[in-house]
């Protein structure tokens, strides 16, 4: 029996008083992981998950019925959806659908045929989940929205393409966010050296603080580009609070948290091929944009890191010591996974790791009644051995 192999980290830390342990760190084995995609599919990858105030599960993620690989060129990929209660996701009573295929439409909106719908962001607004996704529009990505229900889960309709709104030079400026634009907003925040795919990109979880969701944005594999801090109200409009010019090495997929007047911010840098320094990088900032502490290497670059802000405590989630292989047919292995516990400066206090024969990554941390759900993409980049990619969940001891 293939089983999910539990380490205590080697370099294991002190907690602080502040700090609470977890009981136990994913004790399950690969059994333990409900598959919760499509059994259809041959690839599913980047979920994006949200469980609403009933239980109900929501996890979006692209997914393709007849490559078992990733590739934006595959032009059989689609947004999906998988639905089902947290109570009851080991009875495989779970929904599934396709928000949007490639050149399909919602409402007024269409992708654009020669190129796939990609990641979705979700905000649980109550009685509709806004689902903020990486369109394709006239040959140019965008940051586009739609909703679907909170109870059925089928889409409502379009919303809006999303803009970001800021204050240049005492001009004040809302942009679209589109590929082409967004290089406008780098260059007014002092950044002109953008080298790579250039679209903006979120965190897949938004931070609730004050009357305001939180959020960063990055771009994708795109060297030279750094976090943006943005908050919202309603998932479209985003107002810059500050950039973090100090993610020098670049910004891919980056999250951040808030734990009182803290912002913790991590994000994976440029690829190898781009040159430049490649791993995933975390650093501290005020509200207001005081840098803390400037980002340090915590972990590698394979796959995107997240926050949990669970009970006071932020843990945060990154890969670790992974085999990566250039594209040759093999893929990367993205077999360890570290959680850590952080304090207030942003270093880590205990950690531990998970090993598997599967690859694990592009993961998401859920919290409901307090406790922790774990949900998390296997399989897909083991091209030689797995014949589809799964996306997974579990119920955690944290």
């Amino acid at each position: 029996m293939k089983r999910f192999i539990l380490i205590l980290a080697a370099s294991c830390f002190t907690l602080s008083a502040a700090a609470k342990a977890p009981k136990a760190l994913f004790p399950f084995n690969v059994e333990d992981g409900v598959v919760i995609s499509d059994p259809a599919n041959k690839m599913s990858h980047s979920s994006a998950a949200i469980i609403n105030k009933n239980g109900d599960v929501f996890v979006t993620h692209i997914r393709d019925c007849q490559n078992n690989h990733e590739d934006p060129s595959n032009l059989t990929i689609d947004l999906a959806l998988s639905k089902f209660n947290v109570k009851k996701y080991k009875s495989g009573k779970i929904e599934h659908s396709v928000l949007l295929k490639t050149g399909g439409s919602i409402g007024e909106f269409k992708q654009d045929a020669n190129f796939p719908p990609y990641d979705v962001f979700l905000l649980d607004l109550g009685d509709k989940i806004r689902c903020i996704f990486q369109a394709r529009e006239n040959g140019d990505s965008v940051m586009a929205v739609f909703d679907i229900d909170s109870k059925d889960g089928k889409p409502i309709g379009f919303v809006d393409r999303c803009r970001i709104n800021y204050t240049h030079n005492g001009v004040k400026k809302s942009i679209t966010m589109t590929s082409e634009a967004f290089k406008e907003v780098y260059a007014d925040f002092g950044v002109t050296n953008l080298k790579g795919y250039e679209r903006p990109l979120l965190d897949q979880n938004f931070t609730k603080h004050g009357e305001w969701y939180y959020n960063v944005i990055s771009s994708w594999c795109c060297a030279g580009s750094v976090p943006i801090v943005v908050r919202t109200k309603d998932g479209v409009d985003y107002e810059v609070v500050y950039s973090c010019p100090d993610f020098k090495y670049g910004a891919s997929e980056a999250a951040m948290t808030i734990e009182g007047e803290r912002v913790y911010i991590i994000a994976r840098t440029s690829r190898p091929e781009n040159k430049l320094k490649a791993g995933t990088f975390l650093g501290v900032y005020s509200l207001t944009g005081e840098c803390l502490r400037k980002p340090y290497q915590i972990g590698d670059i394979e796959s995107r890191p997240e926050f949990l802000n669970h009970n006071g405590t932020v843990y945060v989630m990154y890969n670790v010591k992974p085999n990566y292989l250039l594209p040759n047919g093999k893929g990367a292995n993205r077999s360890r996974v570290r959680l850590a516990i952080l304090n207030d400066m942003g270093t880590v206090e205990k950690a531990w790791e998970i090993a598997s024969p599967h690859s694990i990554q592009y993961y998401c941390l859920n919290e409901y009644k307090g406790d922790v759900y774990f949900t998390f993409g296997e399989d897909r980049f083991n091209r030689a051995k797995a014949k589809k990619g799964n996306i997974s969940f579990v119920k955690t001891n944290l």
